[in-house]
C-alpha cells in the first residue's frame, strides 16, 4: 500500500510490447500459440487479453500461417517442376486425388466376396 492507504497505480510488471512482426515470422514457421507466447517472453494470460484487446495480433498470426504455407507450397511445386518424383506423387496425390492415389478407396458393404488364387499349373 502506498501513501494514506491507496495501492500503487504503478506496481506490477509494466506491459510488453508484441512485436507483429516477429508473431507473423513465428507462425509462418508453423509455431503454435502456446510456442508463440513463449518466444515473446510472455505468459498464457497476458498473450491471449492482448489478442482480444488488439485484432492486429491475429492478423499477423493468420497473415504468418498463410505466408508459410504459400513458401512451403512453392517450394513443394519447385521441386514437382524439377523433376523431384517423391514430391510430384505427394503434390498429385493429395491435389488431384481422384485420379492419383497410393491405395484405391475399397468399400465393404458386408457382402465380401473372396475370391481363392487358383493354381493353373496343378491342372496341366
Amino acid at each position: 500500500m502506498g501513501v494514506q492507504g491507496r495501492k500503487n497505480p504503478n506496481a506490477g510488471r509494466k506491459p510488453k510490447e508484441i512485436d507483429l512482426e516477429y508473431v507473423e515470422l513465428l507462425a509462418s514457421r508453423g509455431l503454435n500459440a502456446k510456442q508463440i507466447y513463449t518466444m515473446l517472453g510472455i505468459g498464457h494470460t497476458a498473450f491471449y487479453k492482448k489478442k482480444r484487446q488488439k485484432v492486429e495480433i491475429e492478423e499477423a498470426l493468420e497473415r504468418g500461417r498463410a505466408n508459410g504455407i504459400l513458401a512451403v507450397t512453392n517450394a513443394l511445386y519447385d521441386n514437382c517442376i524439377s523433376g523431384n518424383y517423391p514430391a510430384q506423387k505427394f503434390y498429385l496425390c493429395n491435389r488431384d486425388r481422384d485420379n492419383w492415389q497410393d491405395k484405391p478407396d475399397i468399400e465393404n458393404n458386408g457382402n465380401t466376396t473372396i475370391i481363392q488364387h487358383l493354381d493353373i499349373e496343378k491342372d496341366l
